[in-house]
């Protein structure tokens, strides 16, 4: 077998930080074959320059058998979690473009988010794109502590449902 001089193959550079909308839950029929026009509807907003975080952070517990005769236990896979924040800047101004996501969100309500990564933003969605679906339903929004010179921003988790990554948009009408 011959050595490779080529070095480690390269990963993926984002040109952005990609595309963020979010819409009502009933917005998306079905999440795992969200359809074109649905993510060119109206009800799906594009947030992508509101939000300034998002944190998501899956986790999977394992089981442990501990064995008598062995040096080692057994691991096996458990359940699956995943947290999701969004922090996004806000405005006492309720006329101001930023305002609209804090007005949009409303805790316990149910939402639906959809990330396109990897992708420039201005790149029209096209079939065949992946995107992650994230159900949601919206926690209380916590005002982040003022700082000076700085934009003021809001925090809130997002309890997930059903998560869907790396779902292929389907061309054609809404379902």
């Amino acid at each position: 077998m011959a050595i490779s001089n080529a070095g480690a193959p390269l990963g993926v550079v984002a040109p952005s930080h990609g595309l963020i909308l979010i819409g009502k839950l009933d917005a998306i029929k079905d999440i795992k074959a969200p359809t074109l026009a649905e993510l060119q509807a109206e009800t799906m907003i594009d947030f992508t320059y509101t939000i300034k975080t998002f944190d998501r952070k899956s986790t999977q517990e394992f089981i442990e058998d501990e064995r008598w005769t062995l040096a080692q236990p057994l691991k096996y896979p458990g359940m699956k979690s995943t947290e999701i924040s969004i922090n996004y800047a806000f405005s006492n101004d309720r006329t101001d473009e930023v305002a609209k996501l804090d007005e949009f969100l409303v805790e316990n309500e149910q939402y639906v988010m959809v990330v396109r990564s990897a992708i420039a933003k201005e790149e029209p969605l096209k079939a065949d794109q992946l995107v992650d679906v994230i159900p949601f339903t919206c926690g209380a929004k916590i005002k982040d502590a003022p700082t000076n010179n700085a934009v003021w921003t809001k925090t809130v988790q997002l309890g997930a449902g059903d998560i869907q990554d790396d779902v292929k948009i389907v061309a054609g009408a809404a379902a």
